[in-house]
Parts: C-alpha cells; sequence; structure tokens
C-alpha cells in the first residue's frame, strides 16, 4: 500500500518465520532430502495428506520464494546486509530445486520406460574439475577440495565412466537411479563455510 512503516513494524516477525523456516529446511525436514514440511499447499491440499507425501519441490519453493521476498523488503527497509542474505538463500533454494527436478524426472522415466527395458538413471556429480569453474584460482579449488570427505574434487572422467557403465549391458536392470559422485561430500561434507 506503500506504506513502509508496516514493513518496518512487522520486519522482525518476517525474519523469525524466515528463520523458522531455515531450522528446518537444514535439519530433519531438510530440503535437499526433498522433504516437504508441510507449512505450504496448493488449494484443496490436505495439509496432513502433504506431510504423509513429501512434496520436495513444494518445500522449496516456498523457502525460496520466502527468502525472495523477504529480500526486497530488506532492501526497501535499507538492510543491504539482510537482503543479500536472503537473496542468496533463496538462490541456493531454487537450484536445489533444479537437483530435485531432475531426479524426479529420472524416476517419472523410468517408469514410463522400463517396460521398453530402456533405462533412465541420473549421475549426481559432487564438486568436479570442469569448464563452470573457469580460471578459478587454486586457493578457490583447494577449498572445494577441502569440504570433500574425498579430499579433492572429481574429475570429468569418473563421471564418464559411470556414463559408460549405465549405457552397458552390465547396467540393464539399474534403472530410477540417482548416483552419486561426489566423494561422499552429500554423506558428510566439512562445509565449505570453515
Amino acid at each position: 500500500y506503500g506504506d513502509q512503516r508496516i514493513l518496518e513494524e512487522n520486519y522482525e516477525m518476517m525474519q523469525k518465520w524466515y528463520h523458522f523456516l531455515e531450522s528446518r529446511a537444514n535439519s530433519e525436514y531438510a530440503i535437499e532430502t526433498g522433504v516437504d514440511y508441510g507449512e505450504w499447499c496448493e488449494p484443496d491440499v490436505d495439509s496432513t495428506m502433504a506431510m504423509r507425501t513429501p512434496q520436495g519441490k513444494v518445500a522449496t519453493a516456498y523457502f525460496a520464494r520466502s527468502g525472495r521476498m523477504l529480500s526486497e523488503i530488506s532492501e526497501i527497509l535499507g538492510k543491504e546486509k539482510d537482503a543479500a542474505y536472503y537473496r542468496e538463500t533463496a538462490d541456493q533454494a531454487l537450484y536445489t530445486a533444479t537437483k530435485h527436478g531432475v531426479i524426479g524426472m529420472t524416476k517419472s522415466g523410468a517408469m514410463d520406460y522400463a517396460p521398453y527395458r530402456i533405462t533412465v538413471n541420473a549421475i549426481c556429480p559432487g564438486y568436479t574439475r570442469t569448464s563452470i569453474f573457469g580460471n578459478a584460482p587454486e586457493q578457490a579449488l583447494a577449498m572445494f577440495a577441502k569440504d570433500c570427505p574425498a579430499g579433492r574434487m572429481g574429475n570429468p572422467e569418473e563421471c564418464a565412466y559411470l556414463a559408460l557403465f549405465l549405457a552397458s549391458d552390465m547396467a540393464r536392470y539399474i534403472t530410477g537411479a540417482a548416483i552419486l559422485v561426489d566423494g561422499a561430500l552429500v554423506t558428510g561434507h566439512q562445509n565449505v563455510t570453515t
């Protein structure tokens, strides 16, 4: 309504709500594993049913949207540091959502094509030395290697070897799988921020 005072009066409450969502997203209701914490549902969806049938895309979309909105509110209130933080967490949630989309498509494709003896799998790489890192300094690459329990970044060939195996007759009964090639990163990363 153009009244900035409303935002100022409710800013602390909005921050508490977002941090509540964030704490749940980073705990047993991890967005990364696709668990829906049920705070947001489409119209005509029973929240109890949503809890029984987890929907990572719903939880992630709500978390990302909330972060993006709080980032915009923070900017309006001149809180640039807060705005940057909420924007970053929202962007990370969207990145996670795209990963879940690939895994969802993999499972769906596996179900659809299994009767035709066509396999559909996803290769999920961790930190891998590809062109995405461009001319990143060795210090930055070392930080990623340190974060990984294997103590190094992966090589593209390691993903390629898995792709060759999955395309071979030796893997004809493997379908609908999301296979990690990440040096145990997802299993127990060291936290890149420490």
